[in-house]
């Protein structure tokens, strides 16, 4: 998949320093159908009121471009990688923005596999979804990206600017276990925007990851993971009030992130399934925030089911569960925070609960067309939607 390009060096030097680059992109267009009016009558007001977007993040109505996801790797020797990925993409719960957004962009090199070490921007090592579909549409047998995951959303640290160590060890009878542990650049003062340079709270995030793959079925994969970082950003006591942080008399607060997800991925010859658990907890650290909020978790899952029918897979009837539970007040005192510039406002960002039924189906080998509906359970969302999605590879 993707274009090859050989990018020959002067001929006194050696061919072993020959560059060869490849390209791939994915992408999507959507049309879809809300109805039935919204689920959580006051959340949908609090998001009116006090939202960042128009519309809840991800939801689909009429026609819509998603984007396009650019991959380019170049293997500039034996040992060293050069990834970089970019996606174009209109942002998630508006309808008429664009953004370039710089997804990875990192220098890979690769000594055995039992280590490797990357230095740049990565995706970071938590969970399945977040490392190995996210922007990515024609991988993934379901739609829509879940709301646990989406960057745009900043529940869970998704990207790291840092250094990381990976490899993979054989443990005997086709059992192996791979890790990751990464350092780098921790949380913003909101938790949507990435810090990929000058990180001056003096701290590191880190994260550790172990997953245990199984020889059982097409692939089985049993994995963990953990992480801790340290925040500084200011004290919003109320949703929709917002200050410059430049200002004299601004309440700073320090935070504290740990989080523990865990994920169980099975593809077989018939059935197929992903599913992951996260928890999340925010503690303070001076005691600045009320008593009943120096303490706020988040918990999220995503569960899919899919089958493979047809002789050769190609058709994927599927159900899927998504949701967030957030910290009370509209994601507590830092999940709801968002900056441009010295401007911070605390904005309502509602919770979901929301169940999705539906069909993929593998039109061409790299077209892949799924039909959707979905269900909210919960939230600011509308009851009912149904979706149509072309996603694409090439």
């Amino acid at each position: 998949m993707g274009a090859v390009l050989s990018l020959g060096v002067p001929p006194q030097q050696a061919q072993a320093q020959e560059v060869t680059t490849s390209l791939s992109a994915f992408s999507d267009v959507t049309y879809g159908v809300l109805r039935g009016g919204v689920r959580n009558a006051s959340q949908a007001a609090n998001q009116e009121a006090f939202g960042v977007d128009p519309f809840p993040k991800n939801s689909n109505q009429g026609f819509g471009l998603v984007g396009t996801d650019f991959v380019l790797m170049s293997e500039l020797d034996d040992h060293f990688v050069y990834l970089a990925e970019v996606n174009l993409q209109v942002m998630r719960g508006k309808q008429n923005e664009f953004e370039f957004d710089v997804e990875r962009m990192y220098l890979e090199y690769r000594i055995r596999p039992q280590l490797n070490i990357q230095a740049g921007l990565f995706f970071t090592p938590v969970g399945y979804f977040n490392r190995n579909l996210y922007a990515r549409s024609w991988m993934m047998i379901s739609a829509q990206v879940p709301e646990l995951f989406e960057e745009e959303n900043g529940f869970v640290p998704t990207h790291t600017t840092g250094v990381q160590a990976r490899g993979i060890f054989d443990l005997g009878g086709d059992h192996r276990l791979s890790y990751a542990l990464s350092l780098g650049n921790g949380r913003s003062r909101d938790p949507v925007s990435n810090v990929y340079a000058r990180d001056d709270d003096g701290w590191r995030s880190s994260t550790a990851m172990l997953e245990w793959l199984i020889p059982a079925f097409r692939s089985a994969t049993l994995g963990v993971s953990g992480w801790y970082d340290r925040i500084s950003t200011f004290y919003l006591p109320t949703t929709g009030s917002g200050i410059s942080t430049l200002a004299p008399g601004t309440q700073g607060l320090r935070l504290s992130e740990l989080g523990l997800s865990t994920h169980v991925v099975v593809f077989s010859r018939w059935v197929n399934f992903i599913g992951e658990y996260l928890w999340q907890k925010h503690s303070d650290r001076d005691q600045v925030l009320p008593a009943t909020e120096q303490n706020d978790a988040l918990q999220g899952a995503f569960v899919e089911l899919s089958a493979n029918v047809l002789s050769t897979g190609a058709l994927k009837p599927y159900v899927r569960f998504d949701y967030v539970r957030l910290p009370a007040r509209g994601g507590g005192a830092y999940l709801s925070l968002r900056g441009e510039d010295t401007e911070l406002v605390r904005a309502f960002v509602a919770s979901t609960k929301m169940i999705i039924a539906g069909a993929s189906y593998d039109f061409a080998p790299r077209v892949r067309l799924k039909l959707e509906y979905s269900q909210a359970l919960d939230g600011a969302r509308q009851r009912h939607g149904l979706l149509f999605q072309t996603a694409f590879a090439f």
